[in-house]
């Protein structure tokens, strides 16, 4: 697993529901994951349950945007320290 994802029941059917977003797979990406799934069903008056899971999914939050000036830092640096726009070469592939 890779990174943890969010899920929530908001209605009668007892299905988990989730979106895209995602945090690196450490403490602090658990706990940033809990408010931000509690802080969604304190606006969301359906919801019924919440629960974090880890993901097979690569972090979407809590990582360092590229440094790479060709991505003008709107890649994301991965685990392994290289954008997912320029992979660590500064070019966008």
């Amino acid at each position: 697993m890779n990174s943890y994802a969010t899920e929530v029941i908001a209605d009668d059917s007892g299905k988990w529901a989730g979106n895209g977003l995602r945090w690196p797979l450490t403490p602090a990406g658990h706990e940033a994951a809990t408010k931000y799934v509690a802080n969604l069903m304190g606006r969301w008056m359906l919801v019924r349950e919440t629960r974090v899971i880890e993901s097979p999914d690569e972090p979407t939050e809590g990582v360092k945007a590229c440094p790479c000036p060709n991505c003008l830092g709107t890649g994301r640096v991965k685990s392994t320290g290289h954008c997912t726009l320029c992979r660590g070469t500064g070019v966008k592939q």
